[in-house]
């Protein structure tokens, strides 16, 4: 899976579903459940990537609290799952430029803008094509990393020790 992949699923999800957000992750569960689990573990890293870029951007919510006055975290991060959920021109455009959000944005909430649901539908393809957890999957690859770093120092200062 690459960028350009990721963006056109996106992209397809969001045509086969006329903008609407629950149609949408509905859409986007069945073409990643057509996909082998590496690749929908490659499409879930994506995903995180922008989401984290975007949800600990502070320029984008500041632009956000000039819009609204107040953004609470979790309106953030639905608003950046929705954002993703319009495709690579609109997302990767308010990344660039923040400041432009309040140009795609109207009413007086970020309530019309929750696209919480996307995450879910690629954690619901991965349990339909392997019948695992991907959270569970993610966590367990954490520890399991983390775990090796801490070998890895205890036997640098085990070495380092033994050098005196």
């Amino acid at each position: 899976m690459d960028k350009p992949t990721f963006w056109r699923l996106i992209e397809e999800s969001k045509q086969q579903s006329h903008g609407e957000i629950r149609a949408q992750a509905k859409s986007l569960l069945r073409l990643l459940s057509a996909l082998p689990p590496d690749e929908i573990k490659a499409f879930d890293a994506i995903f995180e990537e922008y989401y984290d870029r975007a949800c600990q951007s502070p320029r984008l919510y500041y632009a956000l609290v000039r819009v609204f006055v107040y953004v609470h975290h979790e309106e953030l991060m639905n608003f950046v799952e929705w954002l993703i959920g319009q495709g690579e021109a609109l997302c990767t455009g308010v990344m660039r430029h923040p400041t432009h959000v309040g140009d795609i944005l109207s009413g007086d909430s970020l309530a019309a803008y929750n696209g919480d649901i996307l995450q879910s539908a690629i954690s619901e393809a991965y349990w339909r094509v392997t019948g695992r957890s991907l959270e569970r999957e993610k966590l367990e690859a954490e520890d399991a990393a983390r775990e090796q770093r801490r070998k890895k120092r205890d036997e640098e200062i085990e070495r380092d020790t033994h050098m005196w």
